[in-house]
């Protein structure tokens, strides 16, 4: 009897732990299961979408939307790091604005921080894998306030723009400075408050641009050679032997940019890769800002000296020695600092003046009374 108890007792024991297996097991199993995970997945997704929607009603509504072209951080930490720059880091960058097809583009770029642009309109479709320029010119930006260029608080820009085409008006300024604000957000750049010699919409910069890697670069002879040049070179020089001096960058990845800026005048500025070619000579290709992709090769002689350089352009240094140079065989540099860069503002263009014999409307009514 007392055996049969016991027994009753071990089978009793061992159902209950039967039966708690089972009860454990099934837990385990629902919060394996995809509904589970799919509840627990969803909650992140929605703090982010909800970032995502407070970061957007914050945003300037003059920018449009990017779309599936557009390179625009989606993390916060990239935005923050954007943010964190400089004004005019952040304006630098490919934009487009398309309507019906069309696009209106442009590229933003930097030499000393001073802002230049080229622009122009260009045919595509959404699946376009680049967009090519039919018709271009340059744009230099002026700032009202150079202090706001190196801005880290602030996102926009108050500044004159003045265009310039090597296809058209031979080469020089179309008109005097067209002055308004450049808006920057996360999405792209606005333009307002320009008047009808705004180079953009017939005048009327009513469309926004949208970051777009699509649009074709301004300078297509960059990095094109895979030797990288003597440390010792690296760096900006400034011409000694000139009243309006020539300015070098010298890059890390072997590439070159050139610029010279007289003020009334239009900026010369290249850019482009170049190569050792000799003991004491450097050989490469560039274009220059409003021609296009038109190459210039050049070949120059160089010897630098610790912290001077010279330059010895000879008779190889094509179309960049007379453009930049103006004849000069030797030309002299000395090491300098990127802030020691000049930065051009609108009230120094103004007090230069604007020669209404050049702009473009001049250079029309003369062809016109030529023809007639």
């Amino acid at each position: 009897m007392e055996k049969d108890v016991k027994m009753s007792r071990i089978r009793l024991v061992f159902a209950l732990l039967v039966i708690l297996f089972v009860i454990a097991g099934c837990a385990a199993k629902g919060a394996n299961s995809p509904e589970s995970a799919k509840a627990v997945t969803q909650e992140p997704e929605t703090e982010a979408e909800s970032t995502e929607v407070s970061i957007a009603e914050n945003e300037d509504p003059s920018v449009g939307e990017a779309d599936e072209h557009s390179v625009v951080a989606d993390n916060s930490e990239t935005y923050a790091a954007e943010v964190a720059l400089p004004l005019y880091k952040k304006l630098c960058g490919k934009y487009s604005s398309e309507i019906d097809g069309e696009y209106e583009v442009l590229e933003i770029t930097e030499f000393g921080g001073n802002l230049y642009a080229f622009g122009g309109n260009a045919i595509g479709e959404p699946e376009s894998e680049e967009l090519e320029l039919y018709s271009f010119w340059a744009m230099e930006i002026f700032p009202e306030n150079q202090d706001d260029l190196f801005s880290t608080d602030s996102d926009e820009l108050k500044a004159g723009i003045m265009s310039f085409s090597i296809m058209s008006n031979f080469g020089k300024y179309w008109d005097p400075p067209s002055v308004g604000t450049i808006r920057w957000t996360k999405e792209g750049i606005g333009f307002e408050g320009f008047d009808s010699s705004f180079p953009f919409s017939g005048g009327t910069p009513a469309r926004p641009f949208t970051l777009d890697e699509r649009v074709a670069d301004t300078f297509p002879y960059l990095n094109q050679h895979a030797v990288v040049p003597a440390s010792e070179l690296m760096g900006f020089w400034k011409e000694t032997n000139s009243d309006v001096p020539v300015y070098l960058e010298f890059t890390e990845d072997g590439n070159v940019l050139i610029y010279r800026k007289d003020i009334g005048s239009e900026v010369r500025f290249g850019c482009g890769g170049y190569q050792v070619s000799g003991e004491s000579e450097i050989e490469g290709m560039m274009n220059l800002l409003g021609s296009g992709t038109m190459p210039n090769a050049f070949t120059v002689g160089l010897k630098q000296n610790g912290d001077t350089l010279t330059i010895d352009t000879g008779s190889d240094a094509g179309e960049l020695a007379e453009l930049f140079f103006e004849g000069i065989q030797t030309a002299q540099f000395v090491r300098i600092r990127a802030d020691e860069i000049p930065v051009i503002t609108l009230s120094d263009v103004k007090e230069a003046g604007f020669d209404e014999s050049r702009s473009y409307n001049a250079w029309e009514d003369a062809d016109h009374e030529e023809a007639e």
